[in-house]
């Protein structure tokens, strides 16, 4: 897939969500969190994969490696499956709560550093040359409770389709296509 990653997000281009418990979402309730589409403390960053430069598969087995890089942090941490957002969402939401959310172009390097958006991307390169961030206008410090922000992620989760995969061991896709 040599293909130049845009650094424009098409309205409708899919960008998915790897999803883990018990950040996330209710592994027992299979239903999303707010915190699946909000910045993590002190950040106004969160991380998605932009799916016209990759596949659900792909996906998949990042989910998983985050899974296992939070392990130590996170000792119940366990890869869920897979929710997708577009911009035209994103837009729909900020329209809705007067919000200035946006979705940009943010690859990664394979040691998860950003690369310089001067820099031209192909999607086969190594690490995540398709990653992209939803920016929220402002950093969720920790302790502060950011009720905007907080309805803006439920707005999203409304929006958002989510896919809990019923084969989490298996290290293929091997659902539904997330649409």
């Amino acid at each position: 897939m040599h293909e130049l990653v845009n650094k424009i997000i098409l309205e409708d281009e899919i960008c998915i969500r790897c999803i883990l418990s018990p950040l996330f979402c209710h592994s027992t309730k299979r239903k999303l969190k707010e915190n699946a589409f909000l910045p993590p403390p002190n950040s106004n960053e969160v991380s998605l994969l932009r799916l016209m430069y990759t596949d659900l598969t792909r996906c998949k087995l990042h989910a998983k490696h985050i899974e296992e890089t939070l392990k130590e942090k996170v000792s119940d941490i366990q890869y869920q499956g897979l929710a997708s957002i577009t911009s035209k969402d994103v837009n729909e939401a900020n329209e809705d709560l007067n919000m200035t959310c946006h979705l940009v172009y943010a690859p990664m390097d394979e040691n998860g550093n950003y690369i310089s958006n001067d820099k031209d991307i192909y999607a086969d390169e190594s690490g995540l040359p398709m990653h992209a961030n939803l920016l929220y206008p402002y950093k969720m410090e920790r302790g502060e409770v950011k009720t905007e922000a907080r309805k803006y992620a439920r707005r999203l989760l409304k929006l958002a389709k989510y896919e809990y995969d019923d084969n989490p061991e298996c290290m293929t896709w091997d659902m539904e296509k997330l649409l």
